[in-house]
């Protein structure tokens, strides 16, 4: 199974992106506009549940619109962020190396 889905990361994320924020945020308040749709609807009430299924809908769009760039471009944005993270760790390593041997209080007296 593992041969056939490489990256269950991706596809894990694809499936949270799309599902969770339609489960949590788009459709609760898409069913109480229509549970009271047979009473007056307050404007505040309203305004509410069309502002979470707004959030909601741009939440489902960026979510699935970043695990789908991972998807077709997996190579370009992994190496960049292994690279930045392995300098990172490789210059931190020499600053502190540099700056144990300068600062040392044994070598100063």
């Amino acid at each position: 199974m593992a041969v056939l889905i490489p990256r269950l990361d991706l596809v894990i994320s694809f499936v949270g992106a799309v599902s969770s924020s339609a489960l949590a945020l788009i459709f609760p308040p898409l069913v109480e506009l229509i549970t009271f749709s047979d009473r007056k609807l307050h404007l505040g009430m309203l305004l509410k549940d069309l502002v979470i299924a707004v959030f909601g809908f741009v939440g489902f769009l960026a979510g699935t619109y970043v695990t789908v760039e991972e998807i077709v471009y997996p190579e370009a944005e992994s190496m960049l962020q292994d690279g930045q993270i392995l300098g990172n760790l490789f210059n931190a390593s020499v600053n502190m190396d540099q700056k144990l041997t300068t600062s040392s209080p044994l070598t100063s007296m």
